[in-house]
């Protein structure tokens, strides 16, 4: 089994497999190597893409698999190999008792509303300006007060946000927390109030699902998707 991305478990993969056609090999797409709506190839490039994809899993996979309908979908237009879903979840095994005792009895110390966001942000398509120009409508009609509400960003690209922040006048209650370690990351997401999901409506992200939903979803936290029209 080999899983996308980056494309290079696939090609490994497709050479073994090549070598050794005895051996069943399945291609595991947790996210679509040849349309994927934010990283893919554009214009003539997109048709290298097609042919790496073509050539490695298209001739040597005996079997796709992924994580939602959709993409399976997507998948059966471009090749003739059987593709099954099979969903993402998580291992309550894997997170500690911590997770569990936020979850039980979250203390509240600031008295601010918390909002959480963990990973990167793409302007125009992962993007929380939709976000912060609700609040800041919010704070002008009075419904809340630009002390009483905080959003979090933890992620490494603070020049994409800053300048975001920058934009919308929301420096007073949005902070970027830096690029910090995973159970820093778990640790933030539990004692939140709530977790942010950022998509877009491109009709290419139907059927996307993010790591960072299950992660969310063990938090035992709400989850405020923004963008998310599918």
């Amino acid at each position: 089994v080999s899983s996308f991305g980056p494309p290079a478990p696939h090609k490994v993969a497709a050479k073994l497999k090549a070598r050794n056609r005895h051996v069943l090999w399945f291609a595991d797409f947790r996210d679509l190597w040849v349309d994927n709506h934010i990283a893919s190839a554009r214009g003539p490039f997109r048709w290298i893409e097609y042919w790496e994809e073509s050539r490695t899993v298209g001739r040597y996979a005996d079997g796709l698999l992924t994580v939602s309908a959709p993409l399976a979908d997507n998948l059966r237009r471009r090749h003739v190999r059987p593709v099954w879903v099979i969903p993402n979840g998580f291992d309550p095994e894997e997170y500690p008792d911590w997770v569990q005792r936020f979850n039980q009895s979250k203390e509240k110390t600031s008295g601010k509303v918390i909002l959480v966001y963990t990973g990167t942000i793409y302007p125009g398509m992962r993007d929380p300006t939709p976000l912060f120009e609700a609040i800041q409508q919010l704070i002008s009609e009075g419904v809340v007060t630009s002390s009483s509400i905080e959003v979090q960003f933890y992620g490494a690209n603070s020049d994409t946000l800053e300048g975001m922040i920058e934009q919308a006048g929301a420096s007073e209650w949005v902070k970027w927390m830096g690029l910090v370690d995973r159970k820093q990351c778990l640790d933030a997401q539990a004692k939140a109030d709530a977790l942010l999901l950022l998509e877009w409506g491109n009709p290419g992200a139907a059927g996307v699902l993010t790591g960072k939903v299950f992660e969310y979803l063990v938090s035992g936290r709400p989850v405020l998707g923004v963008g998310i029209t599918r």
